[in-house]
């Protein structure tokens, strides 16, 4: 083999410039080459207050949080370019100050609707930093997999401004699982060093008993995980968008429980194109080769906020994912957006309505490309067959937030009712432990008291605010362990005030509840009309559609590859 000396970029840090070695060996074991030594000169980072500033004014306002004080620095990524430029910033900063072992990066897999590579990308750039990367997907309740447009189908229309499912339930959804995931092994680990603790601390030879009274001690001190959710959004990308980060700023709290406190960052929100592209070019990593075809914005091929522009270029590098698109639309009954049907989309380059140039241009991080640009003549674009139902689409869509928001109002007062019920019908019961138990044994309950509401009073002895919770905890410990190890314990007016700030608690939240049954009474009847709205509307609208219209195959131009994939990643002499 012949050896290739490879000279990185200067400024690379040392875990890029090794990822960048694997990366070539990989791809050019093949041509009779072998990587032989990197540059031998040192690297050492700039710190962060000495980089260039992004954003201007208004991103010198944000305060930035205290890395320091998370458990976890969770990086959303799609492996687009706000993105890759947010996993650089907050990875730097995190390396910085020695925590990058807590940062890890999460990716919502939507399948083939992506732009081919998109997942793998993502998978390269955790790698770039040695950090592990969470790959989502969306489960039904059945924990079955679902793709984004069998999920489009079963709900009978496409994602929109005020119902955007595609974010809610692919992306929101798991992440918030991934979080919690994160905090729960955070926790686990606490109260085990918690316990050994104890035990260090009773001594050898001491009773159990004393050792669950120092563990009782350690625990309430345990705090709750934090977990920062970092996420890539700019204020730039739609008014909404600005509005809201002027709302409630770059760093909020987006969730706290007993189990998880949850805040989330916008590290770039403030940030323009041109900072984005700089942050990139500085990091050493690679970005998406849809950037250099033309595309603004990487998510679906195919995305609902998405230019006409955008649309056109991914129809013509994706056509077999246009096709499945197209036979959506036709099957639903509805254009893919409002004033934009894919199917016309496709028609008009089939007829040649839209074509495309090839023109030499000038890529995002300044290199020389070719890209073909879109060419619309007269005619093209627009809803094609769907355009008589626009207005009622809009009407629909409104109905449908309407509908959606009434159902989940239901569902509170359903859930607030079923609340107030289990209270009223409460009334504290005590167990008490009167098998021995191991340490093991006694640590496989402890997680499963917390879960049943349950509080250990005095060793040995646990008290429930309700007899079913009791009956559950004793349910499931007797599954866990194997063998029946508590018992009901005679109840005294003493340990019934025990629980009295519980039961307290639950008639409070009875009394609310049956005041907001009182006052949302009529929220059922209002679903169902809602309903009967949204039925007729898409009967009307579906027999108001012409006959499917088949369309000849477009003939597509070639894709364009991308130039200099390899030399952008390094430089090498032979």
């Amino acid at each position: 083999m012949q050896p290739l000396r490879v000279v990185t970029p200067a400024g690379w840090p040392d875990h890029a410039r090794a990822f960048a070695e694997r990366a070539l060996s990989s791809t050019i074991a093949g041509a009779g080459y072998q990587v032989q030594a990197s540059n031998p000169a040192p690297w050492r980072p700039a710190p962060s207050s000495s980089r260039n500033p992004r954003g201007g004014p208004e991103d010198a306002k944000e305060p930035r949080p205290d890395l320091n004080s998370y458990d976890h620095i969770l990086v959303n990524t799609s492996a687009g370019k706000d993105s890759l430029a947010m996993t650089s910033l907050v990875c730097g900063l995190a390396r910085d100050q020695n925590i990058l072992e807590r940062v890890s990066l999460v990716h919502a897999d939507l399948g083939k609707v992506e732009w081919e590579g998109t997942k793998e990308l993502a998978k390269e750039h955790a790698d770039f930093w040695g950090l592990k990367l969470h790959t989502i997907k969306y489960r039904t309740e059945a924990r079955e997999e679902r793709s984004l447009l069998e999920y489009v189908e079963y709900r009978g229309n496409w994602p929109s401004k005020p119902v955007r499912f595609c974010t809610s339930e692919f992306k929101r959804g798991p992440i918030g699982r991934v979080q919690t995931e994160l905090a729960d092994r955070t926790m686990k680990a606490r109260r085990a060093a918690a316990q050994a603790e104890a035990e260090k601390r009773a001594g050898a030879g001491a009773s159990k008993a004393a050792i669950a009274a120092i563990f009782r001690e350690l625990k309430a001190a345990i705090p709750v995980p934090r977990v920062l959710n970092c996420v890539g959004i700019r204020a730039e990308e739609s008014p909404d968008r600005e509005a809201k980060l002027r709302k409630t700023g770059a760093l909020f709290n987006l969730r706290s429980s007993s189990r998880v406190h949850v805040d989330e960052w916008k590290p770039i929100g403030w940030w323009h194109p041109e900072d984005v592209w700089a942050e990139i070019q500085q990091s050493g990593m690679r970005y998406h080769e849809a950037y250099d075809l033309g595309m603004s914005r990487l998510s679906c091929a195919f995305c609902i906020f998405a230019t006409a522009e955008d649309l056109s270029i991914a129809a013509l590098h994706n056509p077999a994912l246009l096709d499945d698109y197209c036979e959506l639309e036709k099957r639903i009954g509805f254009s893919f957006k409002s004033d934009f049907s894919l199917c016309k989309l496709r028609d008009d380059i089939a007829a040649g309505r839209v074509t495309y140039d090839r023109r030499p241009a000038i890529g995002p991080t300044g290199e020389r490309i070719e890209r073909m640009v879109p060419v619309y003549g007269e005619g093209s674009l627009g809803p094609g067959a769907f355009a008589p139902i626009n207005e009622k689409w809009k009407a629909i869509n409104r109905l449908r937030g309407r509908l959606d928001r009434a159902e989940k109002k239901a569902e509170k007062k359903a859930a607030e009712a079923a609340e107030a019920a289990a209270a009223l019908a409460a009334e504290p019961r005590l167990l008490r432990l009167t098998k021995e138990a191991s340490k093991e044994e006694l640590d496989k309950v402890d997680e499963l008291l917390g879960r049943y509401g349950g509080d250990e009073l005095e060793p040995g002895l646990v008290g429930f605010p309700e007899t079913a919770a009791a009956e559950n905890f004793m349910n499931a410990a007797y599954m866990t362990i194997g063998r029946q190890v508590y018992a009901w314990e005679p109840e005294t007016e003493e340990r019934r005030g025990a629980l009295a700030a519980s039961l307290a608690a639950k008639k409070a939240a009875f009394e609310a509840a049956k005041r907001a049954r009182e006052l949302g009474a009529s929220v059922p009847a209002e679903v169902e009309q809602l309903r009967a709205q949204v039925d007729a509307l898409r009967a009307e609208l579906r027999g108001s559609l012409p006959a499917p219209v088949v369309v000849p195959e477009p003939e597509m131009p070639g894709k364009v590859a991308r130039s200099g994939e390899l030399g952008q990643m390094m430089l090498w002499e032979v």
